[in-house]
């Protein structure tokens, strides 16, 4: 929040100008994460060296692709998980711009001035405007209300018992992978039952992969 700073007054009595704040529209860059947390295993599918597929574990990728990114889940996606926070940061700047709107933070910005006096310059009306009690206020609050819309957005993208967008979009990469590494162990003639098993004690409510 912020911007160029301009001078009202009349020209010819310097002391009675008036240095404010221009507000212009902020640009969110949302940054996602690309650490692998918690001590997850990247699923690939393929025997080795290019993948970690094995008829010891295909089984538990299967398995833990199902799960999710839950914290006791070795096998999953940094796919999945980007996909999923991808939802959130959609609509990180669309939050803030109606904040801005709703709480009419551009115009109190632009009401805040600070005294010319001889010799100031720009830099030093900057620094007086953004180094004041009722500037920082109002950045304090516009990033608090920015933040509890944010997150009032993302229970919605997570909705009820996880069945929101957010959980579909990183599903929707995690079950590629799933139906990927399936195909390929019943193509090498593994025990797909050991599959079907597991899924069934986990998710006793859902019905079983073909």
């Amino acid at each position: 929040m912020g911007g160029d700073v301009s001078k009202d007054g009349p020209r010819s009595l310097n002391l009675s100008a008036v240095w404010h704040l221009q507000a212009h529209p902020a640009q969110v860059v949302a940054t996602l994460p690309s650490r692998w947390a918690r001590g997850f295993t990247l699923a690939q599918t393929g025997p080795p060296p290019s993948g970690n597929l094995t008829v010891d574990r295909f089984c538990n990728q299967a398995q833990g692709l199902k799960e999710g990114g839950l914290p006791w889940n070795k096998w999953y996606l940094k796919a999945a998980v980007q996909a999923h926070e991808e939802v959130h940061a959609a609509h990180c700047e669309s939050d803030l711009e109606a904040v801005v709107t709703q709480r009419n933070i551009v115009d109190r910005v632009e009401q805040l001035g600070v005294a010319n006096v001889p010799n100031k310059t720009l830099e030093q009306a900057v620094t007086e405007l953004k180094t004041s009690e009722e500037f920082n206020a109002l950045r304090s609050e516009t990033f608090e209300k920015w933040t509890a819309k944010w997150l009032e957005g993302c229970d919605s993208d997570h909705g009820p018992d996880g069945e929101g967008p957010a959980y579909d979009a990183g599903d929707a990469v995690a079950n590629e992978m799933r139906n990927t590494i399936c195909t390929y162990a019943a193509g090498q003639l593994w025990d797909m039952g050991r599959v079907r098993l597991s899924t069934a004690l986990l998710f006793p409510k859902q019905s079983t992969p073909d």
